[in-house]
């Protein structure tokens, strides 16, 4: 049975080019996702390497979307897996705030997809409300 895409979508607390500088810029991702390197440039690669008690993550990849303070997107693909899945975050403006929505797709063809699905549905609710604690000053160094 196909799986279909993991979408997440959050309103952030500032303005669409903060929200893309917080994304992009190495020393302020570091700060909300400590896990995660971008090279946010077409070409440009992407991780996130974790490990704890009962689980880890090591996923690598390469950028293949940049539109400045709009969009990003991403193949990855976790350590072991035959396929990548591919993700697409898009800004939106809305007032003094942005809309953030991060689609992640290609799941079906993962061994587990559906526990893999929620893991990842999770996971990206987790790390966009560090972003916004982030951006709304809750979350600092």
């Amino acid at each position: 049975m196909p799986v279909g895409p993991v979408i997440v979508r959050m309103v952030l607390p500032a303005a669409r080019q903060d929200v893309w500088d917080a994304i992009t810029d190495a020393e302020k991702a570091a700060v909300w996702w400590p896990d995660l390197s971008l090279v946010a440039e077409v070409g440009g690669g992407i991780s996130e390497i974790w490990s704890e008690e009962d689980s880890e993550r090591h996923a690598t990849g390469v950028v293949d979307i940049v539109i400045p303070g709009h969009s990003l997107g991403f193949a990855w693909r976790e350590r072991g897996d035959d396929y990548a899945t591919s993700v697409l975050i898009v800004l939106q403006s809305d007032g003094d705030h942005s809309r953030i929505t991060v689609t992640e797709t290609g799941l079906d063809n993962l061994e587990q997809a559906n526990r893999r699905a929620i893991d990842y549905q999770q996971g990206w609710e987790f790390h966009l409300e560090d972003l916004r604690a982030y951006l709304a000053g809750e979350l600092v160094e």
